[in-house]
């Protein structure tokens, strides 16, 4: 078995060798390859980590090391505001398909190289990529070398680069929360004064400009806890740790609450005695992501 896999493809050996993924796998991949367009064939490595769900990192280091390619670790790097806006200097006089190519391949001119000012440097998390020598002759490059980055330090610098844009918390700028003080006597929260808290401020754009942040910085949980009566705190979970991301003063807690609640399958907005789990679903950056949603 090894040896048709040695034949057939390297990087489909290595990997075997290693015990990196089995032979049924490689086997698989291999013929999904040979069955595609020779004009739009995707390499074994893209096979691995589109359609086989295998991590990007370990596949593509593998591919870095039988190909000699460099791999450049941006947190050596200085990357301030000079060094970004080089990056964007390159990108935006191409032109715009061009620059579209470049974002969904992540693919950046990083710098010159150091011993040589007439030489550019190209990071991306996949060294192979086809559509490098098309953008080198765009930008009229003669002499560039293709380095390789870790997936997730190339997305945290494209964030850098290009910050998406959160419209719900683009809207939240010209909020103008106001705040009802409607309580009946027994200390429970009126569900009239919550309605009009919800519709006179800007909490809608608050749950899903969350939702939208939460996603984009690969947070695994978010909470809201009640702070005040009249403020809570959100808080995101990266890496196994606890971060404050905002506090929203001014409103009820129960108002974002019950936000949450609206956006949620399966939960009902006015049981406040028991526990809940539902979830939220939505399509983010192109992928759909489903929330599971505990109060």
């Amino acid at each position: 078995m090894i040896n048709e896999i040695e034949i057939t493809d390297k990087l489909g050996y290595r990997l075997l060798s290693k015990g990196i993924i089995d032979y049924e796998v490689i086997d698989k991949a291999i013929k999904l390859k040979q069955q595609e367009d020779p004009r739009n064939r995707r390499t074994l490595a893209q096979i691995l980590v589109s359609d086989f769900k295998m991590d990007h990192d370990v596949v593509f280091r593998e591919v870095k090391n039988l190909y000699g390619f460099r791999e450049i670790e941006l947190s050596e790097e200085k990357i301030d505001d000079r060094r970004i806006e080089f990056i964007r200097k390159m990108f935006e006089p191409l032109p715009e398909q061009l620059q579209e190519r470049m974002r969904e391949e992540k693919i950046f001119i990083l710098r010159y190289d150091q011993r040589n000012p007439f030489k550019f440097v190209f990071i991306t998390p996949d060294p192979t990529n086809k559509h490098i020598p098309t953008i080198a002759r765009a930008i009229g490059a003669k002499r560039y070398e293709i380095c390789y980055v870790r997936l997730s330090d190339f997305q945290s610098l494209l964030e850098k680069v290009f910050p998406l844009e959160n419209e719900f918390l683009k809207g939240m700028e010209d909020s103008d929360i106001e705040i009802r003080d409607e309580e009946i006597e027994d200390g429970s929260i009126e569900e009239e004064a919550i309605d009009a808290e919800i519709n006179k401020s800007m909490l809608v754009n608050l749950v899903e400009g969350m939702l939208i942040e939460a996603v984009r910085r690969g947070v695994s949980d978010i909470h809201i806890i009640p702070r005040t009566p009249r403020s809570a705190d959100i808080h995101f979970r990266v890496d196994g740790k606890l971060r404050l991301w905002h506090t929203q003063e001014g409103v009820r807690p129960e108002s974002l609450s019950a936000v949450v609640k609206d956006r949620s399958k399966n939960v009902d907005r006015f049981e406040r005695e028991r526990a809940q789990d539902g979830f939220i679903q939505r399509k983010i950056d192109g992928h759909m992501i489903r929330y599971r949603v505990s109060v």
